[in-house]
This record gives structure tokens, sequence and C-alpha cells, in this order.
């Protein structure tokens, strides 16, 4: 019997081939998915709609083309907040009940639902529209950027694990004295279906009192920390870097997720702010870049205490920049904590209102984004040292408010320009009309 022809993997990954079809259309379901087309009985993936068809035909002895044997189509409009229900044949046109045509309908539609068949079509429910289409921005937050309760649980809980066997399965000269859960997922932030983690490991005072010493330490500490994470179950080590172990986690879903794991001196715990930024600030600023991941728990703590709107207010911006800004960009876009000191800053500015108009509030930082070389941000009420000890060295400058001598704006490379022209695509959209000059007053 011949030996079935290899499939290799259609986005180019470099010797994977694949005996079956299935297994291929599993590897890029799980690496550069998630595939759209699934069959709603079988809950198998498919690269294309042709490949599910051809699926229901051998599978389910339904020999109609995928189109034909859709029942329904249901719009619903928010701008209007009105349902309809077309009745379709897709060969004699539509009807409604409005007497209206068809593209009235497709214009302010933000959801499709298919509805199912008893040959088993999938059901395909709240497939959203184009972020720039949105003209109801609290609602696209609710329905299409929080996470869901099963994807936090099962990422909380792979976490978990993992910093339970960074506290008891680490050799002891690496073993840290507490573990800090940052990134997106420990400050409150994440979005659905992706999040970024970081784990900082706070090493013994007793081994690493003073930043110096890790450092001086740190040749040791990264290899033995990648060897060990090696053996850990559901761990991929992706490589390192000069402050940390870069991993992939796999959840009880089979979900992947990207973790950064630092170690660091737990500086926080045992002297007070000004006694830390004294010394990055004087005698070891030359060493200051191995203090950023020590003052983790300043970062976390202050974005982990902004009320909830403001937290959901950094998820739309979040998702604007992963889904607008990231693809034209790539690794010259500004990172999730650059946006979240932005719109701390516009916060503040904005009197720190708990409920708020998320359109005005939106407006006013991506106006701030916008207008780029105007940004002055060192601010007062959320910054933990005083203006006078921030370095500021620039007439633009973005301070961190947990790092005086971290001016974002200016030690990275981040193309402002680009992040610039596309709030202006976002701010010209419907969504935005009348809205103005909202900087000091979000309600």
């Amino acid at each position: 019997m011949a030996r079935p022809k290899p499939r290799p993997c259609p986005h180019g990954c470099s010797n994977r081939l694949f005996c079956s079809n299935k297994a291929r259309r599993r590897h890029v379901h799980k690496h550069h998915g998630p595939v759209p087309d699934f069959c709603n009985e079988c809950k198998e993936p498919f690269l294309s709609e042709t490949a599910l068809q051809h699926h229901n035909r051998d599978k389910h002895d339904n020999p109609l083309p995928l189109i034909q044997r859709i029942s329904t189509l249901s719009l619903t409009n928010p701008a209007f907040g009105i349902s309809s229900t077309f009745s379709t044949g897709f060969g004699g046109g539509f009807s409604n009940g409005f007497g209206g045509g068809l593209a009235r309908g497709f214009a302010g539609a933000s959801a499709l639902s298919v509805g199912s068949t008893s040959s088993g079509l999938r059901t395909v429910s709240s497939i959203p529209c184009d972020l720039y289409c949105q003209t109801n921005l609290d609602n696209y937050i609710e329905t299409t950027i929080q996470p869901d309760t099963t994807f936090l649980v099962n990422e909380n809980a792979a976490v978990d694990s993992l910093v339970h066997m960074l506290q008891h399965n680490v050799p002891d000269e690496i073993r840290p004295a507490r573990v800090i859960k940052g990134g997106s997922l420990g400050k409150g932030t994440a979005v659905k279906g992706k999040s970024d983690i970081d784990l900082t490991m706070m090493m013994s005072w007793e081994r690493y009192p003073n930043v110096a010493a890790l450092k001086a330490n740190m040749k040791m500490v990264l290899p033995t920390l990648e060897n060990t994470l090696r053996r850990m179950p559901n761990i991929r080590v992706d490589g390192s870097t000069t402050h940390a172990v870069q991993v992939t986690m796999t959840d009880c879903s089979g979900k992947e997720h990207a973790i950064d794991i630092l170690p660091a001196v737990d500086l926080t715990q045992y002297e007070s702010n000004e006694t830390i930024f004294r010394r990055m600030l004087g005698p070891d600023s030359s060493i200051k870049a191995f203090y950023s991941a020590s003052l983790a728990p300043l970062q976390v703590d202050l974005v982990r205490g902004l009320p909830t709107k403001v937290k959901s207010l950094i998820r739309l911006i979040k998702f604007w920049n992963k889904d607008k800004v990231k693809p034209i960009l790539e690794d010259r876009c500004p990172t999730s904590y650059v946006y979240e000191i932005i719109i701390m800053d516009a916060w503040v500015n904005a009197g720190r209102p708990h409920a708020f108009d998320m359109k005005k509030a939106a407006h006013a930082v991506l106006t701030k984004l916008r207008n780029h070389r105007s940004l002055e941000i060192c601010t007062p009420g959320i910054s933990k040292y005083q203006r006078c000890d921030a370095d500021i060295r620039h007439s633009t400058y973005i301070m961190d408010p947990c790092n005086p001598t971290n001016d974002i704006y200016n030690n990275r490379s981040f193309d402002w320009a680009g992040v610039a022209e596309e709030a202006k695509k976002w701010l010209d959209k419907q969504v935005f009309d009348g809205v103005k000059n909202f900087a000091a007053s979000w309600y």
C-alpha cells in the first residue's frame, strides 16, 4: 500500500509535514488559528468552507453545498436596536419585513447569525464587525473584547500551577521567596483569547540582598532556570533574554500561553520606594536596567487598583492596538504598559471618574496619541516619586510612574507617527461624530 503523501503546513512552518489532513488542520488551529470553519457534529476544524462541504458530504450524507443549506440570516442593527430575519435560498434574492434593500441591513449590522438545519450545519453566532464600524463601544467591549469566565479560569489555573512549580520544584539556589503574577492577567486587563503574562521570581533576600548581587549571578540563574523549566510538564522553553526565560505553557483546554519569567530582587518588601529610586539615580545608575523587574509589584498594584470602567478602556485601546496598529508596525508598536500609562494620565486629567462616557474617554486617549509630540506625562497622584526626582531630559516624554529613570517615549524606538496615523483613522469614524475636546471631562 502506498504511503500517504506528506502534507506541509500552509503557513510555511519549516520541517512540519503531516501524514493526514486532520493532523495538519489541528496543527494550524493550535499554532496559527483559530480556524474559522467547524463541523457542528464532529467539532473538527477545517481550513476552508470547501473542505467543510466535502466533509459534510462524505461523513454526514449531506450533498448540498454549504451556502444552499443556510435557512435564515439574522441581522442586528445596534444603531437602531432592531432585528430583522431574512429568508433566503440564495437563488431568488432576499426578502425582509421592512420592504427595504439588503444594503441598508448590512450597513449597520454588527453581528451575523447563521441558523442550523436538521442536516447538522454549524451555527455561527455573534461574528463581530470591524472595530471601526462600531457605534456602541461599551457593548463591543462586553461582547467581543472582555474575556469570558472559562478562559480566565483555565488561564489562572495554568499559571497558578506554574507558580507552584517555581516555588517548590526548582533548585535551592534559584528558589524564589514569592512569585508576582504580572502582565494583563495579573493586572486584570486581559483581552478575550489573548493575554500577556509575566511571572517575576522574587529571589531570596538572604541570597540576593541587592540588584548588583543578582546581576553578578545572572549567568548562572537563567541557564539553571531554563534547564529546570525544560523538565516541567506542559512547558516548552522558547529561549531567553538578558533578563528573562521565555516559555509557552499549554493549559487543560489545549490553549497555549506565552509567559516571560524574570528573576528579580524583592526590593519593595524590604526598602522604601525613595531608597530604591535614590540608588537608581545615584551609584547604581549603571545597572538601573536590572531594577525594572524588581519594580513589577508597583506596576501591578497601580493598574490592578483602577476602577473597572478604566480597565475596560484599557482593554479597548489594547484591542485596537492588537487589531489595527500591531499588524502595521509590528515590533515598533508600543507595549500594553505604555498605553496603560497614557490612559491613566488622561483619566487623572479628567478628574478620576469611576463612571464615564466610553466614547469621550476613548476620544481623549486617541487625541493624545494623535498629538504624541505634545505628550508630557509625569502624572502627580499615580507616580511613585516626586516630579523633581524624575530623570526628564526631553521636551516630549512619558515617564514610567514606577521608575523615575525610565522615559518610555525616548528610551524605546516605537513608531509614534504610525500610531498617530492609525489613531486619526479611528477618530474620523462615525462613532466619534460630535465628540471633541473632552479631555477635561468624560461625563
